[in-house]
């Protein structure tokens, strides 16, 4: 699951991941963007299309997106889709999300606690 939110505190739309291969089969959910992946983690092409999905309702601003370290966060790719819609980008240092990064903490905790795996932005 990717979580984010605007520095207003406006949650952006979350965007869960299923495992699976098929997105025919997979679940609505109001409010939700539900994709799926092989694992059900997220891959550079998910991460590009969530920035697709979630960057053309921000404004048209110049805009800072803060998140850590992920290998997928890091590739060219999602650069390139960021600079696309003005948004720069900048990473959190290993073993600092909990302190830098307070969604972390609590948003993602409940999944945590249920051995699902979560990403915070």
């Amino acid at each position: 699951m990717m979580l984010a939110a605007k520095a207003d505190g406006t949650k952006l739309p979350p965007y869960i991941i299923f495992k699976g291969k098929r997105a025919s089969n997979l679940p609505k959910i109001s409010g939700c963007l539900v994709v799926c992946s092989p694992n059900g983690w997220m891959t550079r092409e998910l991460c590009v299309d969530w920035i697709k999905k979630t960057f053309t309702s921000l404004t048209t601003n110049k805009s800072l997106l803060v998140w850590d370290t992920y290998a997928t966060h890091q590739t060219n790719e999602v650069a390139k889709e960021l600079l696309q819609r003005n948004a720069l980008q900048k990473f959190i240092p290993g073993g600092c999300t909990g302190i830098l990064q307070p969604p972390d903490v609590s948003w993602n905790k409940p999944f945590k606690g249920m051995g699902i795996r979560s990403f915070t932005s």
